[in-house]
């Protein structure tokens, strides 16, 4: 099985030069500027991808901004050579035996692989079986830092074809661009989160694939649930469709287990109806009858406050926002992930038609390519439910659902 991470892009690092071409073996250099490398710093000598591009340490550097020490150079290099400050210089490469929700433990750590052509560092885990999962991490040797882990990797296959890794893969390949140096990975990922701001913006009914379900317990005193949101405290709701509540009384011959689907109201009617919907004993009940949609405060209100406290008792019918995309370990929600292609491709010829005009056609081409399985995610995937957070305004009423 072989793990491959794509190394860091250098576009946004601490660049110097070096003021003159030095043979190998060195172990100091005059730099145009060290003010950025400070001690123990671990710097690139070279652009990434060519073959004699290398990783040195830098020890202090000199008082005269330009003299700095490092560790000795295995190559040649000319004047002018940038030299960057770099954030990573090794990848961590993880695996679990037990499942994609097992535990990771380190594989491998090696050094990045900065003469690659692809820009890819890669690892061959030979004993790899079927039903192994990856992860892998940047790392900095001299500084111990190391970034987020990626997404599972599922084994033998690499990444499957909902992953955005296998959408990287698929149009780098077709664009021929393996070296990324035309489009990086970066920019996909960009484009591909602004086609999901974009199929969000531009349909009237909620899309099939973005309805989920979460399960909220009930909580001794409370009258309200916050409105779900991820690790990073980002709202996943994008439109509402019911709360079903699940009453369980065991005291009752035979046991009461109910689930009700629960009535909801305009929040302003809610909190006239319901002025004193207090957390005080004298209201409080598991009976929840009715619910709101507090928007201004994120959260879901309901009444009568709850009297116990009880695990998996709400459970919430919504659509989702599309995830961001941030690594190429994501999973995409859409059915058919030609739409991102068709999408960067727009994006990436419409980019290259300001310098050649001729690229113009062809952005069209695939913009309209584009819209086309828009459509027909619109036509296929989305659903009539009308909800109180609806598509329509207020008061809109459907004659018929035939299109």
């Amino acid at each position: 099985m072989i793990i491959t991470a794509t190394n860091p892009s250098t576009d946004q690092l601490e660049r110097t030069y070096l003021s003159q071409s030095y043979p190998l073996g060195v172990t100091t250099v005059e730099l145009k500027n060290n003010s950025q490398f400070p001690n123990n710093t671990r710097a690139l000598v070279g652009e990434m991808g060519l073959s004699e591009t290398e990783i040195v340490t830098v020890s202090s550097p000199n008082a005269n901004s330009t003299t700095t020490p490092i560790s000795t150079t295995l190559f040649a290099h000319p004047a002018n050579t940038p030299i960057y400050n770099l954030l990573f210089d090794q990848v961590k490469f993880y695996r679990s035996t037990t499942g994609i929700n097992g535990t990771y433990s380190l594989l491998a750590q090696v050094n990045l692989d900065v003469t690659n052509p692809n820009l890819q560092t890669i690892y061959n885990d030979n004993t790899a079986l079927a039903g192994y999962y990856y992860k892998v991490s940047m790392f900095n040797s001299a500084t111990s830092v190391e970034s987020a882990q990626s997404d599972p990797i599922p084994a033998t296959l690499g990444y499957a074809r909902n992953q955005v890794g296998y959408i990287i893969n698929e149009i780098l390949t077709e664009l021929s661009d393996p070296t990324q140096e035309n489009i990086t990975t970066d920019e996909i990922i960009g484009y591909m989160n602004e086609a999901n701001d974009d199929m969000l913006s531009s349909v009237h009914r909620p899309y099939k694939f973005l309805k989920t379900r979460q399960v909220f317990q009930r909580t001794a005193g409370a009258n309200f649930l916050k409105y779900p949101t991820d690790s990073n405290g980002n709202q996943l709701m994008w439109k509402f469709e019911r709360m079903d509540y699940n009453f369980v009384d065991p005291t009752t011959t035979p046991a009461t287990n109910t689930t009700n689907t629960l009535e909801v109201e305009p929040l302003v009617y809610f909190r006239n109806r319901f002025v004193n919907n207090e957390n005080d004993v004298t209201t409080q009940d598991d009976m929840i009858q009715v619910i709101a949609l507090d928007d201004a405060n994120q959260q879901f209100v309901y009444y009568p406050p709850s009297a116990t406290t009880q695990v998996a008792t709400f459970y919430l019918y919504y659509w989702t926002y599309f995830p961001q995309i941030t690594s190429e370990g994501n999973t995409i929600l859409t059915p058919n992930p030609r739409i991102y292609k068709m999408y960067v491709y727009w994006r990436y010829y419409l980019k290259r038609s300001a310098t050649t005009t001729d690229y113009a056609t062809l952005a069209q081409s695939y913009f309209q390519q584009y819209t086309i399985e828009k459509a027909r995610l619109k036509q296929q995937d989305r659903t009539d439910a009308g909800t109180p957070r609806r598509f329509e305004g207020e008061g809109y009423v459907r004659k018929s659902f035939r299109r």
